[in-house]
Order: C-alpha cells, then structure tokens, then sequence
C-alpha cells in the first residue's frame, strides 16, 4: 500500500507570479526536510525553487535545489484542489522504497499539477 504524505510548508512556500514571452511561469519556493526524488533525479534537502512553465498544450516544472541540481518534469493540470494549508501551495510527496518522490504541487487557486506517470 502505498503512503501519500502531505508536506504543510505554509511558512517555507511562497507562490508569485510573472509574464515571459507570454508563456506565465509562476515561481513556488520550498523547503525539503530531506532529498525528494523528482523526476529521474534526487534533489537535496533545502531550499527549492520551483518554475511552472505553461504552454500552450503542456505544463512543465522546472526544480532547482539552492545546491544547483535541477529536474524538469511534464505534468497534468489539476482542477478543484484544496492545499491543506488553505491559503498557500502545498506539496504532495509518496514515499517509496527508494524514498520520496514528489507527486503533486497545489496551489491557492484550487488548482494545482501532479507528475504524468513514468514507464517503468
């Protein structure tokens, strides 16, 4: 069974938001207690920066720890989600017999994104 786990950072995340040639990227920083895989890559604990980049068919999040290690990955739009914080983002993280993996970032609109699943 697998263990979904809820990390409430309504202190460490911060969500704001920009224009670039007219693709909206949005900015969401974070704090990992520990190493969160994403994607095919394991960032560190720390401070994370997280870029969603919206096309005009696709989203992708761009992680980069404060280390500079970075993790692109696609991901699915996601309607009608409540963080549990309320008023700020929340990260979703499933913990694996490898570790954490980062599954679903959401945010203060009630919308948010989760990781498309991997081939395996």
């Amino acid at each position: 069974m697998k263990k979904m786990a809820m990390l409430s950072c309504a202190a460490a995340l911060t969500v704001c938001g920009s224009l670039h040639a007219q693709v909206p990227v949005d900015t969401v920083n974070v704090r990992f207690a520990s190493p969160v895989i994403v994607g095919a890559k394991t960032l560190p604990a720390g401070e994370c920066t997280i870029h969603i980049a919206r096309g005009s068919n696709s989203v992708v999040l761009e992680m980069r720890a404060e280390s500079g290690e970075t993790s692109s990955i696609l991901v699915n739009r996601l309607y009608d989600e409540t963080p549990e914080t309320g008023s700020n983002a929340d990260i979703v993280l499933e913990r694996r017999s490898d570790g954490l993996h980062f599954e679903r970032l959401l945010l203060p609109d009630h919308t948010g994104f989760a990781v498309l699943p991997s081939a395996e």
